[in-house]
């Protein structure tokens, strides 16, 4: 699937990535592609705009990837560290990208 090719190569560069996903659209910065136990590929990535079905504006949220449309690149890129991501989560069980934090 070449969707999640180019999530992983946004992952690699640190490049947010603007979709639109339910009825909004949003601007993430994606930090793990991989499937779920069901074999459905899955994004998980820290939502900087827009808005989700619940409401909720910024945070980290998973993300459906048959469900992303009009996937763009917006040139502006993320610094990992400033998230307070957390390899671990329950909903990826199959890891196919993950972003490489600085170690130190």
């Amino acid at each position: 699937m070449i969707l999640i090719g180019e999530l992983v190569d946004c992952i690699e560069r640190m490049e947010e990535v603007v979709f639109f996903y339910g009825n909004s659209d949003r601007v993430v910065a994606p930090f793990v592609i991989g499937l779920s136990s069901d074999g459905n590929p899955l994004m998980r990535g820290y939502q900087l705009e827009g808005t989700s079905r619940s409401g909720k504006g910024s945070g980290w949220r998973v993300y459906q990837i048959k469900l992303i449309e009009n996937l763009e690149h917006n040139g502006m890129f993320f610094v990992p560290e400033n998230f307070g991501f957390v390899a671990e989560y329950p909903w990826i069980y199959k890891v196919i990208g993950m972003i490489k934090l600085e170690e130190g």
